[in-house]
């Protein structure tokens, strides 16, 4: 633009782009002058935009806040595995709890009000321990009674959850750090989400919703952690224990006799439940007293090593193939422990797996194909042969026998930037004083491994198992190498 004499007048942008002039003198004693340029600004930053923003036609524009969608004219459906959800009434009755007098009342519209004032909302880690038999895994699913929908329950009639929030896990931002399949137990399962304290003393609230529970799933602690902890993705690395018991490493021979003189080839019986109580009865006598040798032992413990490192272990699980990225996972330890004998004189064999996560039915087919190994059915080199592009057909072991050990979170404890108050220690047995470490102990060897032990003698899932693997699997066919035709 120009004056009315017509020099050129530099614009207000054109001003910005010349910086100061600094005048500097050579050793001659001359002038020069020193011109910098600025690096050229965006014509339409984000500064222009908010200035601009509320000025229209010298008018100020009424500002929108950026709410979030009212829903609250539609109805809200719960989530159809919670025992809010109508269709899940009759499954929640089936577990039984204390007088509700003491309980949140259900008719009260605001329900994280009480008497004393509004109850605080506070992001914590929950440690559960549980059997798993009576229950469809871990997650809520529709139609099935599984642990965190008993959960839910419990923490509702607490107080816990407020009756706005029962029913939408996400509302709460819950989060569980493993998924347990069917029948599988844990002694470490950690869960994460907002929750409204009830009182200071989490150790009274943890009292508190264990009396809402069945007596197979316990509560063992709750810490409180940062805003940002989400259990599922603050997991380092999680172990998990199979107990095997040894007689299924006994020598297959001698197992095709025991069955076959009680007639069992031919009992024209299905897979799914091969044996009769009376044939099962016959057979466990001469299984009990079984105990592995140390060669035996030491093929086990080399087959279970095997199998550490990153691989592909598309073998040992549904639905995937050796170029799915989603196959590869890496074990950082797999090893079995000195045995154990149990009240019934039954050797038991548990067996340690450490990994950073694992995909369905994985373990328990890992521990199939070791077994396999150790009682000569297979040699080592059909595990390394599972590994590589081609399809092998493995079998699953009992769900019976497996539980989740134990969950590590070492990185958030180490993390500076999570200031963290209260670090999550459950993985530190060897410190008396650490409470939950032994109460996590404590559930795990005199309720878990009995109960899986106890349930064994009693229904003989593994006997039934062994006899599948010898008379219905056929282990030379699917083990074989494959032969390719060499046409060179």
């Amino acid at each position: 633009m120009s004056d009315e004499s017509g020099d050129k007048v530099m614009s207000l942008k054109e001003t910005k782009e010349i910086d100061a002039v600094t005048s500097t003198a050579d050793d001659a004693g001359i002038q020069v002058k020193k011109v910098k340029k600025k690096r050229r600004s965006k014509p339409f930053g984000w500064r222009d935009k908010k200035k601009k923003k509320g000025v229209n036609n010298g008018e100020k524009k009424e500002r929108v806040k950026n709410y979030r969608k009212d829903n609250s004219d539609e109805e809200q459906i719960p989530h159809g595995g919670s025992y809010a959800h109508p269709d899940m009434k009759e499954i929640s009755l089936l577990t039984k709890v204390p007088d509700m007098e003491d309980t949140l009342d259900e008719s009260d519209e605001n329900s994280e009000t009480s008497s004393q004032g509004k109850f605080p909302k506070r992001k914590v880690a929950m440690l559960l321990g549980f059997k798993g038999s009576n229950y469809s895994g871990m997650a809520m699913n529709i139609g099935m009674r599984t642990i965190q929908a008993e959960l839910e329950q419990a923490m509702y009639r607490v107080g816990c959850i407020s009756k706005s929030n029962y029913g939408f896990p996400s509302k709460y931002s819950w989060s569980n750090s493993a998924r347990t399949d069917k029948g599988v137990h844990s002694c470490a399962q950690v869960c994460s989400g907002k929750v409204l304290m009830i009182d200071e003393d989490w150790e009274v609230v943890r009292t508190e919703i264990n009396n809402f529970l069945p007596p197979d799933i316990r509560v063992l602690d709750i810490v409180k952690t940062n805003r940002k902890f989400v259990a599922r993705t603050y997991r380092d690395k999680v172990r998990y224990m199979y107990l095997l018991p040894s007689f299924i490493l006994r020598d297959r021979n001698e197992l095709r006799d025991i069955f076959t003189k009680q007639g069992c080839p031919d009992n024209g019986r299905f897979a799914k439940d091969p044996l009769s109580e009376t044939e099962l009865a016959a057979i466990r006598p001469q299984l009990l007293n079984y105990r592995i040798d140390k060669s035996q032992m030491e093929l086990l413990r080399n087959a279970l090593k095997s199998m550490e490192g990153t691989r592909y272990f598309h073998n040992y699980t549904n639905g995937k193939s050796w170029t799915d990225k989603a196959a590869q996972r890496y074990i950082m330890r797999f090893e079995a422990l000195e045995p154990v004998i149990d009240e019934n004189g039954v050797e038991w064999i548990p067996t340690q797996i450490t990994g950073q996560s694992f995909l369905l039915h994985q373990i328990r087919k890992m521990v199939c194909m070791a077994s396999e190994v150790a009682r000569g059915a297979a040699n080592l080199s059909v595990i390394e042969d599972s590994f590589s592009q081609r399809k092998m057909q493995t079998s699953i072991a009992p769900a019976q026998g497996l539980f989740l050990d134990m969950s590590f979170f070492e990185q958030y404890n180490n993390d500076k930037r999570h200031n963290v108050e209260s670090p999550i220690l459950w993985h530190e047995i060897e410190d008396t004083s650490n409470a939950a470490a032994q109460r996590i102990q404590k559930f795990k060897e005199t309720t878990l491994m009995k109960h899986i032990m106890n349930e064994e003698y009693n229904e003989g899932n593994f006997i039934k198992y062994i006899f599948v693997q010898e008379f219905k699997f056929d282990a030379d066919e699917a083990y074989a190498p494959l032969i390719t035709n060499d046409t060179s």
